[in-house]
């Protein structure tokens, strides 16, 4: 707690507090209710692009994000923040990242695992992300399944 109070905490290159997400988790979890079906799918380490094809809520990012790491330990890099401070910054420490092919490939050669709503011209294993939920609502089901 003191490295947080005296500004000597650690992020990774692209922003991410991954001591930050990890002491909020408690709070998401107080939030919302999360059922995962697929989590085995996700590789224990090394990079993987995880693809939610429609256009998500705010919350669903973070829905699959929380049930990521609680399901397998490793942080998920949201791509589609906002540029600009002070959300972006902000974004950042809890895993966002700018939707741009860079970020993302320098991300994956990094070993990370990235949400991303369009699939890339990339060479790593893929897994397809359903979410069911309401926004306002507690209740969410995220379905990890192979991409075809």
């Amino acid at each position: 707690m003191s490295q947080r109070l005296d500004g000597t905490f650690t992020v990774d290159p692209w922003g991410l507090d991954i001591d930050l997400l990890r002491r909020m988790g408690p709070l998401a979890d107080v939030r919302w209710s999360i059922v995962v079906h697929g989590e085995d799918l996700i590789p224990s380490d090394g990079p993987a692009l995880l693809v939610a094809p429609r256009r998500w809520a705010p919350s669903q990012a973070a829905v699959v994000a929380r049930a990521v790491l609680r399901s397998t330990g490793r942080p998920l890099r949201v791509a589609g923040i906002p540029d600009v401070a002070p959300v972006g910054p902000l974004l950042r420490r809890f895993g966002g990242v700018v939707d741009h092919p860079a970020e993302t490939a320098s991300l994956l050669r990094a070993g990370e695992l990235v949400l991303v709503r369009r699939l890339p011209d990339v060479d790593v294993p893929t897994i397809a992300v359903q979410t069911h939920g309401w926004e306002l609502g507690r209740r969410w089901t995220v379905r990890f399944d192979a991409q075809p």
